[in-house]
C-alpha cells in the first residue's frame, strides 16, 4: 500500500487530509510538526509527503532541505503562502509540486496521484525534463530522482528522443 506522510500543524485540516487520503486507498502517517515529520521519515519509508510550509518548530522549507539530504521521496507542498518567491524557493529546494490553500481535495488527490505516477515512471528510467535551469550553457536534465548538468546539444537530443 502506498504510504503518504501528511505534515500539517492545523489539527482539523490534518485529520481531514488524512481521512481523504485513506478514503482514496493510501496509508497515512500524520505529523503536526517538522520534527515529528523527520522522525516519521526516519522510522518508516513513505512514498510521498504532503507538507505545509508554516510549521510551529521547523519551517517547511527546512524540512524540504533536510529530506533532500537523504531521500528522493516526492514532496507536495500545501501552503497558504501564494507568493511566487515562496513557490520558487520550495520547488528549487526539491519540492515536486505546490498546492496553494485554500484548495479542493480533488486537486490535491490528482496532484498526489500524478506525482506518484511520475516518480514510478522515473524509477523505470524514463526521461523527465531538460531545462535551462543550470548555469549558463549547462541545462539540467532530470532522469528519475537525479539531476545532472548537460550540454545544450545533449539537452536538445533528449528532447528529440522524448
Amino acid at each position: 500500500m502506498t504510504r503518504v506522510l501528511v505534515v500539517e500543524d492545523e489539527r482539523p485540516l490534518l485529520r481531514a487530509l488524512a481521512m481523504n487520503l485513506v478514503a482514496r486507498g493510501y496509508a497515512v502517517t500524520e505529523a503536526e510538526s517538522g520534527a515529528r515529520a523527520l522522525a516519521a521519515l526516519a522510522d518508516q519509508k513513505h512514498d510521498a509527503i504532503v507538507l505545509d510550509l508554516g510549521l510551529p518548530d521547523i519551517s517547511g522549507v527546512e524540512v524540504i532541505k533536510a529530506v533532500r539530504e537523504f531521500s528522493a521521496t516526492p514532496i507536495i507542498v500545501l501552503s497558504a503562502r501564494s507568493g511566487s518567491a515562496d513557490k520558487v524557493q520550495a520547488l528549487d529546494l526539491g519540492a515536486d509540486d505546490y498546492v496553494t490553500k485554500p484548495f479542493r481535495f480533488e486537486e490535491l488527490d490528482l496532484r498526489v496521484a500524478k506525482t506518484l505516477s511520475e516518480r514510478a515512471n522515473n524509477r523505470r528510467g524514463y526521461y523527465r525534463s531538460c531545462s535551462g535551469n543550470g548555469s549558463p550553457g549547462f541545462p539540467i536534465a532530470i532522469t528519475g530522482p537525479t539531476r545532472f548538468r548537460t550540454s545544450s546539444s545533449s539537452c536538445s537530443g533528449l528532447n528529440i528522443i522524448m
